[in-house]
């Protein structure tokens, strides 16, 4: 079932300590936001991220009005500001009719890209899917007043796809979080022994799984017991190598990235979050919001050191070459040290907390915005 009240999911009020001089130039602008759906009936989880949650944390703060409308919807009613994600369930002709009408309401095309789907590359598994909405995006691209980006290498990669160009970086809605964890020692150690190694992600990354398949099953070999090895999503093939359990959502949180991230952050027992990435150029225009993903779990990521997962600190995400020498020696080592998981984990939640919260970036958020409206 769709989300239409985003506020479900929250019970706690954040916002207090406002700094941003700007938020009188976006004070109760009304933005209507057209998300892309999911294949689920929802909106996509990628919706969620850059669309919808950062403008209700907004709303949030009495600092915008905020309406979600479909394509179709959003041709009926006014606004000053149009926002769209990806395709935003649109075909050419919807998107020209779309940027037609907010040109006759007076309003700004506000437009927002997290992958590069002008440039697919042949061997991800969505390319022929992904190839065929690119005359939608590039539509976008050219009508839009104002895009946002996920990160400056996919700013750079599109540099001249559009007029006006900002990066708004990916953060999770701390309002999502179950309980964020202490991250003391006994609540780390856990009530059992085993340490808990986890993979998760959408379909997309079965070749990513292939860089680790074999060092999870020398890990499991050589350390037993003292490891369970977790997958979530990643690759849909039904045979996982021995000792590979594969993790189902509760049907209810399934469907709904809001529900899932909460079910997700309340879990315990998961200590190291890995997340191997193929070396390509449509890679290296990804955020690292899986290594977010992570930390707000109180997990400490092991990532490929691609340029996706540069940006964050090294006291915080260990980035390892994909090679399954290096991978193993990442793996062993954190499962052979509790001491070095605890101080790692830490430092990811310090970082985590300051820097990739919509709470700690609302006011880089608010900056961005007044001036994509100028």
């Amino acid at each position: 079932m769709r989300l239409t009240n985003l506020n479900a999911y929250y019970s706690t009020e954040y916002g207090k300590g406002l700094k941003s001089r700007r938020a009188r130039d976006i004070a109760r602008i009304r933005i209507i936001a057209v998300p892309e759906m999911g294949d689920n009936g929802d909106y996509s989880p990628c919706a969620y991220i850059r669309l919808l949650q950062p403008l209700d944390y907004l709303r949030e703060l009495e600092l915008i009005d905020f309406k979600i409308a479909t394509g179709e919807e959003a041709l009926k009613i006014g606004g000053d500001i149009f926002y769209c994600h990806r395709t935003s369930s649109c075909n050419e002709g919807s998107a020209v009719a779309l940027a037609r009408h907010a040109r006759e309401c007076g309003a700004k095309l506000f437009y927002d890209l997290d992958d590069n789907l002008l440039k697919i590359d042949e061997a991800h598994p969505e390319s022929k899917q992904l190839s065929g909405i690119r005359v939608v995006v590039e539509k976008f691209l050219q009508e839009a007043d104002a895009v946002f980006y996920s990160t400056r290498e996919l700013k750079r990669q599109l540099a001249n796809s559009s007029k006006r160009q900002f990066v708004m970086d990916n953060a999770l809605d701390q309002r999502l979080i179950a309980d964020f964890p202490t991250l003391d020692t006994e609540e780390l150690a856990g009530t059992n022994q085993s340490v808990g190694i986890i993979y998760m992600g959408t379909y997309t990354h079965s070749h990513d799984f292939d860089l680790v398949s074999k060092v999870l099953n020398q890990v499991l070999e050589d350390f037993g017991d003292r490891v369970k090895v977790g997958i979530l999503g990643v690759t849909p093939r039904s045979k996982l190598p021995s000792g590979i359990r594969r993790i189902y959502p509760p049907d209810v949180v399934g469907s709904s990235y809001p529900a899932f991230m909460s079910w997700l952050t309340a879990r315990r027992e998961w200590q190291i979050g890995i997340s191997p990435l193929q070396d390509t150029q449509f890679n290296d225009a990804k955020s690292p919001i899986k290594a977010l993903d992570y930390i707000s779990m109180g997990a400490v990521p092991i990532v490929s050191d691609v340029e996706a997962y540069r940006s964050l600190p090294a006291t915080a995400v260990e980035r390892v070459a994909n090679r399954p020498e290096n991978w193993y020696k990442s793996i062993a080592s954190l499962v052979s040290s509790e001491s070095k998981r605890q101080h790692m984990a830490e430092r990811g939640r310090d970082y985590f907390l300051s820097r990739a919260t919509l709470e700690a970036t609302v006011d880089e958020r608010i900056e961005t915005l007044a001036q994509a409206m100028e």
